[in-house]
């Protein structure tokens, strides 16, 4: 047999346990033979086996996600959704500052240029500004990052966005730095 990968062997692993599940559902002996799939030498815990599969989805989900963001050399990510931009800080950002307690955040309506500052982001370390990727007018902020900053720190590309704006300009959005020229310009600065 071919070796496999270690997610290929989890989603198999999981799949056999799922399987014997399924197969003693309605049986009069409803206990599966679970040494099979916890024993020593196996791959772990049905629960294990989960959470491999989460944390595999979690990069590929992840990954895809990143390839539709554009990024500033002040390390924010803008990403669009028809002329509605949503923006963040980088993962670089995030993981320089360290542990974020406060963030501020414009007024819904607030006109912003390209490279205003619009807001602050206050962590342990230091306190920084944030600094609007491109002209717009605000049409919402993330209000969660009020009682729970840390979601900045936890999931800066999903639950940690921090604005949404009216893009004046989609075109401007597409000349700034793809991930891949983002993170060379991040290697440039060690």
């Amino acid at each position: 047999m071919a070796s496999l990968s270690g997610s290929r062997l989890a989603v198999r692993a999981l799949g056999r346990y799922r399987s014997a599940l399924i197969g003693v559902k309605n049986s009069a002996n409803v206990q599966p033979n679970f040494q099979k799939f916890v024993g020593p030498g196996r791959i772990g815990s049905p629960q294990l086996c989960t959470q491999r599969l989460q944390q595999i989805r979690q990069f590929s989900i992840s990954a895809a996600f990143l390839e539709d963001r554009k990024f500033t050399k002040e390390h924010e990510w803008i990403s669009m959704d028809d002329k509605i931009g949503t923006v963040g800080i980088t993962n670089y950002a995030q993981d320089s500052l360290g542990d974020v307690v406060y963030v501020s955040l414009p007024e819904i309506g607030k006109k912003f240029f390209e490279g205003d500052e619009f807001g602050t982001i206050e962590s342990v370390k230091a306190a920084n500004e944030l600094f609007c990727p491109v002209s717009g007018d605000i049409t919402e902020v993330n209000e969660e990052l009020h009682d729970h900053p840390e979601l900045v720190n936890e999931s800066c590309y999903e639950k940690g966005w921090l604005i949404k704006l009216k893009v004046k300009d989609p075109k401007k959005v597409e000349a700034l730095m793809t991930e891949k020229q983002y993170e060379d310009f991040v290697k440039t600065m060690a």
